[in-house]
């Protein structure tokens, strides 16, 4: 089940597969949580999460109640606590679980889900902000869910300039900027019209997908390079890019992949990326680089 090495259909770039692992369900989500030095690796499987060690074996397992599309983990901080957000993307539970005390709370928005993050990810305590069909709402640490901006189909929501980007919009798609307050300082003009909103690209600058990619992650997977890179999933390939000038870095056919990760797991301070391929979740890094 393990393959050493996938080498890229061009250039000559090669990664790693440090642990491939089978489940005995299909692995909807993975995210990465990472702390000082040892970081957390998250797989939400059937209606399952699993928290696992950097090689791969499960420390905790808690039940969801529901399948959970994606995963929004907090930092671990300094006593080696984090919290995860669990959503499906167009249901309408978002459920918060705490590590390592194995804590969980489930909250029900008033609208499907299309996103959700964390109002502070330093202070879970804080809360969350979440994008639902109807728009934004923020949801405190008792669950209590206050509307903050009716903006109709909100197709992402992004920490960004000390405030908040936001893609909404069901045929015509607008990005726009709030504050903090989310009171709505800009608007930025869109040349076509993204599919969704993602993580941030190095600079602060964000990832707008077209539908033709199913999962993206930022992360630094080839340390001779300044710039942090972006990873892309498609239908039929796993593709990194140059961060800073889209630069394509590396290219693998790969289908049927169906969300992607990066962090540093083990301290060493350069990322891997976390795959979820059908009952399968497994990580990639530069060869040779795993003990």
């Amino acid at each position: 089940d393990k393959v050493p090495v996938v080498e890229a259909i061009s250039g000559d770039r090669a990664l790693e597969v440090r642990w491939m692992r089978r489940f005995g369900s299909p692995v909807h989500a993975v995210a990465v949580a990472e702390g000082a030095s040892e970081g957390r690796i998250l797989a939400a499987v059937g209606r399952r999460v699993h928290v696992m060690r950097r090689d791969a074996v499960t420390e905790t397992l808690l039940d969801a109640g529901y399948s959970s599309g994606r995963l929004v983990p907090t930092p671990i901080d300094g006593e080696g606590g984090f919290d995860v957000l669990a959503f499906r993307l167009g249901g309408e539970r978002v459920s918060r679980f705490g590590f390592p005390d194995a804590t969980q709370t489930e909250w029900t928005a008033p609208a499907p889900v299309f996103d959700a993050q964390w109002t502070d990810p330093a202070d879970p305590a804080a809360g969350a902000v979440v994008g639902t069909l109807d728009g934004i709402v923020r949801v405190d640490a008792e669950g209590t869910f206050e509307s903050i901006a009716d903006l109709g189909l909100v197709r992402g929501i992004l920490a960004a300039r000390d405030g908040w980007l936001v893609l909404s919009g069901r045929d015509e798609r607008r990005l726009q900027v709030f504050s903090a307050q989310f009171e709505q300082t800009e608007e930025i003009p869109l040349p076509a019209a993204p599919w969704r909103l993602g993580a941030a690209a190095p600079g602060g600058r964000a990832g707008l997908y077209s539908n033709r990619v199913k999962a993206a992650a930022v992360g630094r997977f080839f340390p001779d390079l300044e710039t942090e890179q972006v990873a892309l999933a498609t239908a039929t390939a796993l593709v990194i890019l140059d961060g800073t000038d889209g630069r394509e870095l590396y290219r693998v056919v790969w289908e049927g992949i169906g969300d992607v990760a990066a962090g540093d797991s083990d301290g060493d301070g350069t990322d891997e990326l976390v795959v979820s391929w059908g009952n399968r979740a497994l990580a990639l890094g530069l060869p040779g680089t795993f003990d």
